[in-house]
């Protein structure tokens, strides 16, 4: 089995359990785009049908309502004239591979609270401040 090692954080999963990982009761979600690359090309055609601006990632809490669950992060890249489908994803999947092991290390950091349907991260332990949002370098 191909496990995925999670820079940092010690944490090792199975490369099957990308798209959802369940930590205490409590999963997270993102875009399987790379498990499943014509999924990742439909979601992102959609988003250039209705004239999206920006296009990106989220991981976000699973909850029992599908894409509802509270965000963690989000990171984005802009649409340039003649994107494809294909070629905006690409661009997108660099971020999520930037996005899901930075939440769970926030995860097993125990920096996250949910509160009202909202995340906050709190400061790391040397009191330096976490951004929720990630802009791709071109944006």
């Amino acid at each position: 089995m191909k496990y995925v090692s999670f820079g940092g954080t010690g944490l090792r999963v199975s490369a099957l359990c990308l798209g959802t990982m369940t930590f205490g009761g409590r999963g997270f979600w993102t875009a399987i785009g790379e498990l499943d690359q014509s999924a990742a090309d439909r979601i992102v055609a959609r988003a250039l049908d209705a004239g999206c601006k920006i296009v990106g990632a989220t991981v976000h809490f699973v909850t029992s309502e599908l894409d509802h669950g509270p965000y963690v992060l989000q990171a984005a890249v802009p649409v340039r004239p003649g994107d494809t489908p294909q070629a905006l994803a690409e661009r997108i999947l660099p971020l999520e591979h930037i996005i899901y092991p930075r939440a769970v290390r926030w995860f097993v950091e125990d920096r996250l609270v949910v509160a009202d349907g909202r995340v906050t991260v709190l400061p790391a332990a040397d009191g330096t401040p976490d951004s929720q949002w990630l802009f791709g370098e071109d944006a």
